[in-house]
């Protein structure tokens, strides 16, 4: 490959990379404000639509407060993993922009956001069924008290975190060639 084509290659890398670490910077701003936003103030949207409590058939009204808050640290703790998937992306893409490519950070990198999309598989249910005692403490005796939900988009997010926890290693065990390659120039 030319020297030129190398150069217009690597600036598009950078290009691209900062441009994604500034989506993932906003992401992480606006997540946790956005889940906060909709468990407290569209509270009666939520009950209605979402896809978590769907299958309860609630009736639409709006929450209490407290309800609310719960409903919001439910969601806010499924989100945990996708925040943390969305930091290590952040890092590993402001590494790319840097040059770091095919480095041990990158592949670091690249493994703990595969851990994160293993983690979000199990988190999404474990948060439906938070969200549904949140939203069902108060409910008549006969009614339900928790739901769990599990899908197999849970399934198929864990097995994606699968094979780019492999790819990251694979990456690993390359940059670790091109460190050894460098020692022999």
């Amino acid at each position: 490959m030319s020297q030129e084509l190398r150069r217009v290659r690597q600036a598009r890398i950078v290009r691209v990379s900062r441009r994604l670490s500034a989506v993932m910077t906003a992401l992480l701003l606006l997540t946790p404000a956005g889940i906060i936003l909709y468990a407290v103030a569209f509270s009666e949207v939520m009950l209605a639509s979402h896809p978590w409590l769907a299958g309860l058939r609630l009736p639409v009204r709006a929450l209490p407060l407290e309800e609310s808050a719960l409903a919001a640290a439910a969601l806010l703790v499924a989100a945990l993993p996708g925040l943390w998937g969305m930091w290590e992306l952040r890092a590993l893409f402001r590494g790319f922009a840097a040059g770091m490519v095919f480095a041990p950070t990158s592949a670091r990198r690249l493994r703990r956001f595969s851990l994160s999309l293993m983690a979000s598989g199990i988190s999404e249910p474990v948060g439906s069924l938070l969200l549904s005692l949140a939203v069902l403490r108060h409910n008549p005796p006969d009614g339900p008290h928790g739901a769990l939900s599990v899908s197999t988009g849970d399934l198929f997010v864990v097995l994606l975190g699968v094979v780019l926890l492999v790819i990251a290693w694979v990456m690993g065990e390359a940059a670790a060639l091109a460190d050894e390659n460098a020692g022999f120039v």
